[in-house]
This record gives structure tokens, sequence and C-alpha cells, in this order.
């Protein structure tokens, strides 16, 4: 499976390339441990499979226990979620941006779980392996609410800075707070997501209309950056266990 993976990246890394083709053939090759590898194939990957190797195979930290991603929250969200506002909030810092600032990852954009022990860049990759970039977007209090109540009605997402009761499957969120305290109706908000969220993505319609600028960083290299200065402050990754997304009967 490390292989494939591997493969993989080498073939997206090539695909990148200047390159013309103007005729090419397809056929279905059924992938087993008993078909031989192409020698040619193998040539290709050889030039290129140590450097990945190396690179993915780097420890940036170490996890002190097992985190997982499962709705409506976990400890692995919440830690994603925080790794983003944590990017979001030190571009918004030097742009001279000031709001209180939420931010939010799509539940299925989570794609691994974090197990106790050394954290690798393969690991991130596993765990993010989508291209998406950290984006920051303006909301009134009325769209934010909007936002939640989608969270509610999509049964919960990754969270960071904002906190709300709600029944799952139901379009409604109770007691939301930003930053601790009640959302207010006569102030703006800093939403930090992913480009995919920001265009719809998920069913996130609430959101497409709402201007929004790219960072230009990707998330996943956000993630590894925010291990890695946890690592170097001589700390190990720790499960965030505060209750953000709180599950409430439809009557509550």
């Amino acid at each position: 499976m490390q292989r494939f993976f591997y493969i993989l990246l080498i073939i997206l890394q090539l695909s990148s390339s200047a390159f013309s083709q103007s005729v090419f053939t397809a056929r279905n090759i059924s992938m087993s441990a008993e078909v031989p590898m192409d020698a040619h194939i193998d040539s290709i990957v050889g030039i290129y499979s140590d450097s990945l190797s190396a690179r993915m195979s780097r420890v940036i930290g170490v996890c002190s226990d097992n985190m997982e991603s499962k709705r409506p929250e976990s400890d692995l969200m919440r830690f994603v979620a925080d790794a983003l506002m944590a990017d979001g909030l030190e571009y918004a810092k030097a742009n001279g941006i000031d709001y209180p600032a939420v931010a939010l990852i799509n539940a299925g954009g989570i794609r691994s779980n974090m197990r106790k022990g050394d954290i690798t860049v393969g690991d991130i990759y596993e765990i993010s392996p989508f291209e998406n970039s950290v984006v920051l977007m303006v909301l009134t209090a009325r769209q934010l609410r909007d936002v939640c109540y989608h969270i509610a009605y999509r049964k919960g997402e990754a969270t960071s800075g904002l906190s709300f009761a709600f029944t799952p499957g139901e379009n409604n969120a109770k007691r939301i707070r930003i930053q601790d305290e009640p959302i207010d109706n006569d102030k703006q908000y800093l939403l930090i997501t992913l480009d995919y969220v920001a265009t719809g993505g998920d069913q996130f319609k609430c959101l497409t209309s709402i201007p929004h600028t790219n960072t230009g960083h990707l998330f996943r290299e956000a993630l590894i950056s925010y291990i890695e200065e946890i690592t170097a402050r001589g700390e190990q990754i720790t499960p965030p266990k505060e209750e953000r997304l709180k599950v409430v009967k439809s009557n509550y």
C-alpha cells in the first residue's frame, strides 16, 4: 500500500511537468501480488522512491494518545481545526484583519486517524490527502448562524473557537458562542476554512456568495507546521478534550 502511495505521488508530480502527447491507449490492469513489477515502471519509481520515502518517514512530533475523527466531534477533529485556526490567525494578523475568529473543516476532509507515538509527514498526508487551501471570510452574525445551522444539519464538523448545542440532523443551533462569548448580532466574524468549503463543498451553499481570501497556504502544510511548532516547544501532541458541539434532545 505504501509503495502504491509513492507511485501515485510520482505520477502526480510527473503530470505537472511540461510534456506533450498526441496519442495514448488505455487498458485495465489487474493489480495483485501475482502481477510482476514492470521493469520500466520500476526504473521510474526507483528515481523518486528514496527521496519520497525519506520525506514521508520524517518524524515531526509525538502523539500522546490515539486520536480519531468521527462526528459529531472528536479529539482529532478539534486538533486539526485548532491547527487551521492558528494558521489563519497568523495570516490575519499579518494583514491587519481583526475580528473574533472561528475555524471550520468539513469532517469528510479528515481521512485518517492519528496513532499514539511518532507522527510522520506520511501520517499527515493520510489525514489530509487533498490539496485544500486555507481561506478567510468575513461573515455577519446572521451568516455565521447559517453556518452553524448547516453544521447541525450535517451532524457535526471540525470546529475551533466555536461552540453551540444542537440536535443532529436538525437545521438549528442553540447557545452559539464565539471565542467563549455569545454571538453578537451587531458584530462581524472571521471564518477560517478551506477553499473547498468556501466554494460550497459538502453543501455549504450558505458560503458561496460571500467573498473569500485565499492565503496561498495548503492546509496540509499548515498542519505539519503546527505540529512542528508544538514539538519545538518540547511538548507532545495531546488530544483536545473540551466539548465544543453539544448534542441535545430536540426539545432541549
